[in-house]
């Protein structure tokens, strides 16, 4: 499974209640669209981002017993 979200938009790697969780600025650069979000600007994209691919990850592991779960954070 492949977010294809980037983690500048939210980070699915983040708990809900992280700092980083949506990031004002990356490596020294200022991200524009994060810039003074509301609690409910986070929480939708929380909803439609987020949760959608955390509620799939755990319906594929829940349906494939034994499974293992390996994750890669990728950079440039």
């Amino acid at each position: 499974l492949l977010q294809r979200y980037s983690r500048l938009v939210i980070d699915c790697n983040r708990p809900r209640h992280s700092p980083a969780l949506v990031p004002a600025q990356s490596d020294g650069t200022e991200i524009p669209a994060n810039r003074d979000l509301s609690a409910a600007e986070i929480e939708a994209r929380w909803n439609a981002i987020h949760r959608p691919f955390h509620d799939l990850v755990s319906e594929r592991l829940d349906r494939w017993p034994g499974s293992l779960l390996v994750t890669v954070h990728s950079f440039t």
